[in-house]
């Protein structure tokens, strides 16, 4: 399968605990800037290595499309601790994420353009229509069950 990002270093802070996070693997083929989001998604595998050399898998939803990454996790009613979503843009940009029609907490991890976290907003309360913004240009938001980063 072709990778959609692999070699990319992410330096964190908090993120399950690292200080240090690799993304060695995201398998899976992303679809058409015009793709439904009434279609799956493509579904990646996202491998981060952590400190101790210990890695952990994430199963991650791939966003990379304006209706994608609108609709986000929206109506999922669980996430299991090892899914999450990778909501990816071309180009870095500001960019804000909300809670609506969100009925998981979860914890939302910007991601700069030099694969650097920039900001994590913890336990973002499900339903709330509060934008949460990146304040920085980020090229990616990685949205994970609550408690995890």
């Amino acid at each position: 399968m072709p990778s959609l990002a692999a070699g990319f270093f992410i330096a964190a802070s908090s993120l399950l605990l690292m200080t240090m996070v690799t993304l060695l693997t995201v398998a899976g083929r992303a679809g058409a800037e015009g793709a439904s989001v009434t279609h799956p998604l493509p579904r990646a595998e996202l491998r981060i290595q952590v400190p101790g050399g210990r890695h952990v898998t994430l199963q991650v939803d791939i966003a990379d499309t304006v209706p994608a990454r609108a609709r986000g996790l929206m109506f999922r009613r669980r996430l299991a601790a090892d899914e999450g979503m990778l909501l990816l843009w071309k180009k870095p940009q500001r960019v804000s994420i909300w809670m609506k029609n969100t009925y998981v907490p979860l914890d939302i991890v910007f991601i700069g353009p030099d694969w650097r976290i920039t900001r994590i907003h913890e336990n973002a309360r499900p339903l709330d229509p509060s934008l949460i913004p990146s304040r920085v240009p980020v090229l990616a938001v990685l949205e994970i069950r609550a408690g995890m980063a």
